[in-house]
């Protein structure tokens, strides 16, 4: 009949998996175990530990670990009830102490089973003990009770049943489910007389008692071949043997082996063959002894020598990537060269030992018979390792000569290979389960975030290596033994504002708190937490990572700084700067570039240079630019520079770019930097300059002329100062009806044209004599409209246009007259012999806004207002290369010119501070504008004195002071002719020498203002020292602008401009000289041809002229 556990049979017992049996007294220690158990998926029983009987029995019913309170005044019955707890149930004890207690138990099994725990860490090693340590008891267990079947698994032939010391089965084998009419698990927990009855009563209460009083110092229970009968509708006659098994922990167990009647020959033949029985069971105890495959193979190799007398055997593994995993008796070369080989179908789980009684003769392989024959063998046998779905490798015996197995031998053979096969599942099984155990034990330990579980009050149960290193510990215990709140938490209510939130939502997400070392410093980390439940809802533990990122923070909070300056100095940098990616995509842009290019409102992070011109178009050309360059700076890898326009406004602005490309380790395209500094002063500045330059270049071109030209002006006055003087000298001395006068006339007139000349020279060199007016300028050229009249062809029509209201010019009239007839005679020669018209026009001119770069001036001009003349003709005009040369003196487009006119022209307003602009070209003629800054003075107006010869004297001594031999003699001469006393000195050396021997007796010195050695204001300044009162007139071919410079303020008498004529030197004479010009007058002694009587102004200008 089929049983089924009944909870209402007292001789059944229904094992409930997952039952913790408490025995203590502290109602809040029971509450925390309960709270820890449920935790767990345990259910709790709690009794009265006084009552050993009910503990026992609640064991007996169902207990997965019992928990007793320790003390040392109830010691050895607490013990007591420990040990039979653990040696009669197999359960698990943990006892709570006061105290640390070390106690030493006779066997390694009490060691394993029964465990010592401080009070105050139970809570921390219940977890543990719950989550680690029991479960794997539990499968230690099960391995050994399955190591303890395989010492008699070869004795199976129809059922085989393992007992606790309480006679209750725990596990087993059944070959046939309907043999005690229910499957093994369902056999479980029953006691073993509930499935079978032994027909001798004697014997069976014997058997009962020895069982029950059974222990790991007396374990000799030993029955065979009892008869007993199966408790089912159909009961069976079995035989049964007994044997009292122990594991290598000594724990006792029991094994009930059921056969057959009628093949109990097979246990009855292995028992009378006690040699050969002995062999089989010492092996099989050696191999539950065993944990290394080596082992078991040598162990294996051993066996086989004894049952079958040979050394030769070798195991093939067919689950291996190598077959032979062990061999013995054979060479080398067969290990090595030996192919995989199985006589079976490898799923055939009921595979027969297959026997090759020759070798030479089988249907082995013929390259396996080879290497066999090479190594003398002759015959063997195969025997199958069969594991749970298929044969897993093969035991092979071979013999050197030719030997048939008895069916001893075969029964023996598979009595061996199914204990090794048992031993192969199992070690393998176990080193699985270990590799398992590593993999997941060396993740938890060398992860390296933090990992937990803490209990609601508090309390961690479970770390990690890594949140030990990460809290500044040493050991699992010291972290065990925190108050997490107090211990770790800055602030304790932190922690349980985190638990709330966690029970309240279920989990945290990466929360970023503070949390406290071992040695107090502080470190930031993320916090990853869940609530763990059970089925029914209720709170288990906490469990969660935590990750360091103190570091990372830190290195944050240092990029965040560094950032903050580096865009504090971009951003500070007048310059454009720009950091774009690979692709052109602008990244950073500092303040100024932002400006510059209106980035204010823009997004620009992102977007090329082409999005950006649809953004800023009027930045198009400068975005377009700057992505070419991008891609010739990428292929150069190297640095480029070029210069932008950026058209922001109506006044473009001009950048210096210089690009900088970044690659990365691998060579591939990074960043590039553009930086960009604007440069539109500088290039406003540079455009100043070279206009400068090209002032200062064409300055100093004229400023050489200039000096040129006043040189030979001096040197010619000089000469001319001779020619004319003597050619007057000898008029006076000759008759009037003296054929050689009329030469003598000719000789003086082509010497003033000479003097003209040199005039022209100084004045194109704005070094001629300027006798300033206050000229009203209107006035002065309408004054001058017959002279120009009469001065050009009949064919040219002169066309006046005269600003009637102007102010007065402060100017030399004979010079400004002379600019009037220059442009007047240039503009005629322009029109030539054809029909033409010449505007004259004057009028008021202002510089404010205009461009002066197009005028022929030597400074800028004042912020005033300036009248002008314009002479403009219908003439054939100027080339643009003409129109650079025309104020070049000795330049001239006409054949017989001179190429002073103009030349002059130039010097004379430079000379009066003014400037002229020329505007010409082949189709409108040409324009000249003389342009001369407006004076406040008054026009005055003029009075005229005249002078006879008759004033002249002659009791007057004049030293006459020159290097120029020529000058000197002919001046003496002039003198004394007109009846002075003269002394002459050819240098200053000898006038000062003059001056100190005959100081009282000159009168008057004329004064060289060129020589060498001491010149001519040094003589001034050595002869003033012995006569402060001394008249001086200086003698120069320079302008008296020039010469009497120098002698500024320093009482110059007067000035004489080289060449002169003797009656104007005679005159200047005169002037200088007051008491002169009352005295009588007295003719030259000569009087064959009198002297002219000139008329001519004296003094300064201010004593020339009234207001009108």
């Amino acid at each position: 009949m089929s049983r089924r556990r009944n909870q209402d049979d007292k001789n059944t017992v229904d094992i409930k998996q997952g039952t913790i049996v408490t025995a203590i007294g502290d109602s809040g220690q029971r509450k925390t175990i309960e709270h820890i158990c449920r935790s767990q998926s345990y259910t709790t029983v709690f009794i009265d530990q006084t009552e050993s009987s009910q503990v026992l029995i609640q064991c007996e019913i169902d207990c997965d670990l019992l928990i007793l309170e320790y003390s040392e005044a109830f010691a050895k019955p607490i013990l007591d009830l420990a040990l039979k707890v653990v040696d009669r149930y197999h359960i698990p004890v943990i006892l709570l102490t006061e105290n640390d207690i070390q106690f030493d138990f006779q066997y390694e099994f009490h060691e394993v089973m029964v465990q010592f725990v401080l009070r105050a860490e139970a809570e921390t090693s219940l977890y543990s003990i719950l989550k680690y340590m029991l479960p794997q008891a539990k499968l230690m267990l099960k391995q050994s009770r399955s190591v303890l079947l395989n010492k008699v698994a070869q004795f199976n032939d129809r059922a085989m049943l393992l007992l606790r010391p309480d006679g209750k089965i725990i596990s087993g084998e059944i070959k046939d489910d309907t043999l005690f009419g229910d499957p093994l698990e369902n056999l479980l927990g029953y006691l073993w007389t509930d499935i079978v009855t032994i027909e001798d009563s004697e014997i069976s209460q014997k058997i009962t008692e020895q069982i029950a009083n059974s222990s790991p110092k007396d374990c000799s229970l030993h029955f065979e071949n009892i008869l007993v009968q199966t408790k089912t509708d159909t009961p069976e006659k079995l035989l049964l043997n007994i044997r009292c098994l122990r594991d290598k922990e000594q724990s006792v167990h029991f094994a009930l082996i059921f056969s057959s009647v009628h093949a109990s020959q097979i246990y009855h033949n292995l028992n009378s063959d006690h040699t050969g029985s002995q062999l089989l069971l010492n092996f099989v105890e050696k191999l539950n002894r065993t944990n290394t495959f080596d082992e078991v193979y040598e162990d294996t190799a051993l066996c086989v020598k004894d049952l079958f007398t040979t050394d030769i055997c070798a195991v093939d593994r067919y689950d291996q990537p190598r077959s032979l995993s062990f061999i013995t008796g054979l060479t080398e070369n067969y290990k090595n060269q030996s192919l995989p080989f199985c006589p079976w179908d490898v799923s055939d789980t009921d595979a027969y030992p297959v026997s090759y009684l020759n070798v030479e003769s089988s249907d082995l392989p013929q390259f396996e018979k080879m290497l066999l024959a090479e190594d003398g063998v002759r015959s063997c046998v195969y025997f199958p390792l069969v594991g749970e779905k298929r044969i897993i490798g093969a035991l092979i015996v071979y013999f050197t000569k030719i030997h048939a197995l008895s069916q001893e031998e075969i029964k023996l053979g598979r009595a061996l290979t199914h204990n090794l096969s048992t031993t192969i599942r199992r070690i393998y099984s176990h080193t699985q389960f270990q590799k398992s155990e590593l993999k997941y034990q060396s993740i938890f330990d060398h992860v390296v975030e933090g990992i937990y579980q803490s209990t609601k009050s508090g309390k961690f149960i479970t770390v990690n290596n890594a949140l030990i290193k990460m809290l500044g510990y040493g050991s699992e215990k010291e972290v065990m033994a925190l108050n997490l709140p107090v211990d770790i938490y800055l602030d304790p209510e932190v922690r349980h504002q985190l638990a709330s939130e966690v029970d309240e939502q279920g989990f945290l997400h990466d929360r970023q708190l503070q949390l406290k070392k071992k040695d107090g410093s502080v470190i930031t980390v993320i916090m990853n937490d869940r609530a763990v439940r059970d089925q029914n809802g209720q709170f288990l533990y906490y469990e969660g990572t935590l990750v360091d990122v103190t570091e990372k923070i830190e290195v944050q909070a240092e990029l965040e700084r560094n950032e903050k300056q580096l865009k504090a100095v971009i951003n500070s940098s007048p310059d454009l700067i720009i950091l774009k990616d690979a692709e052109g995509k602008w990244l950073v842009a500092n303040s100024a570039a932002e400006s510059r290019f209106g980035l204010e409102s823009v997004d620009f992070v992102g977007k090329n240079d082409d999005e950006l011109t649809r953004l800023i178009p009027q930045n198009k050309d400068f975005f377009e630019v700057s992505k070419k360059f991008d891609e010739i700076t990428w292929r150069r890898h190297d640095l480029i520079r070029y210069e932008a326009v950026l058209h922001k406004s109506d006044d473009p602005m001009y950048f210096d770019v210089v690009k900088v490309p970044s690659f990365a380790d691998d060579g591939s395209r990074w960043a590039l930097v553009t930086i960009a500094r604007d440069v539109t002063k500088i290039k406003k500045d540079q455009r100043k300059q070279l206009q400068l330059e090209k002032k200062i270049q064409k300055a100093q071109k004229h400023e050489s002329l200039y000096i040129l030209a006043g040189g030979i002006a001096h040197d010619f006055n000089n000469l001319l100062v001779s020619i004319l003087g003597n050619a007057g000298l000898a008029l006076m001395e000759l008759n009037h009806e003296s054929p050689v006068a009329e030469s003598i006339k000719q000789i003086e007139i082509a010497s003033q044209r000479a003097a003209d000349l040199t005039k022209q020279l100084l004045a194109y060199s704005g070094k001629g004599k300027f006798v300033l007016e206050i000229v009203n300028l209107s006035k002065l050229v309408e004054e001058m409209a017959h002279l120009l009249e009469i001065s050009i062809s009949k064919d040219i029509t002169l066309i006046y246009d005269f600003k009637k209201e102007m102010p007065p010019i402060e100017a030399d009239p004979t010079q400004i007259r002379q600019i009037v007839m220059n442009l007047i005679t240039n503009a005629s020669e322009a029109i030539g012999k054809k029909w033409g018209r010449i505007h004259v026009t004057t009028g008021m001119h202002s510089f404010a806004g205009e461009d002066i770069s197009q005028y022929f001036i030597a400074e800028e001009p004042e912020n005033k207002d300036y009248c002008y003349i314009e002479v403009r003709d219908t003439g054939c005009g100027m080339s643009s290369a003409t129109l650079k040369k025309i104020f070049d003196p000795f330049y001239t487009t006409k054949f017989t010119g001179r190429g002073l006119g103009l030349a002059a022209v130039l010097g004379i307003v430079r000379g009066h501070k003014g400037t002229i602009k020329v505007e010409s070209d082949v189709i409108n003629g040409t324009t000249f504008r003389a342009i001369f800054p407006c004076s406040k003075k008054v026009v005055l107006n003029r009075k005229e004195v005249s002078l006879t010869y008759n004033n002249l004297y002659t009791n007057t001594t004049i030293l006459v002071v020159d290097d120029e031999e020529t000058v000197l003699n002919v001046t003496c001469r002039i003198l004394k002719q007109y009846g002075f006393r003269v002394i002459s000195a050819q240098d200053g050396y000898e006038a000062v020498e003059q001056i100190k021997s005959q100081n009282d007796k000159i009168s008057l010195v004329i004064l060289d203002m060129t020589m060498p050695g001491l010149d001519g204001e040094a003589t001034f300044r050595e002869m003033r020292k012995y006569d402060p009162n001394l008249k001086v007139i200086l003698s120069s071919g320079f302008s008296e602008q020039e010469a009497t410079n120098k002698f500024a303020g320093k009482g110059l008498t007067g000035f004489i401009q080289k060449p002169y004529r003797p009656i104007e030197l005679a005159l200047k004479v005169q002037s200088a000289l007051p008491d002169v010009a009352n005295a009588p007058i007295i003719e030259p002694s000569d009087k064959r041809l009198p002297a002219p009587i000139p008329k001519f102004h004296t003094g300064d200008s201010s004593k020339l002229f009234t207001k009108s």
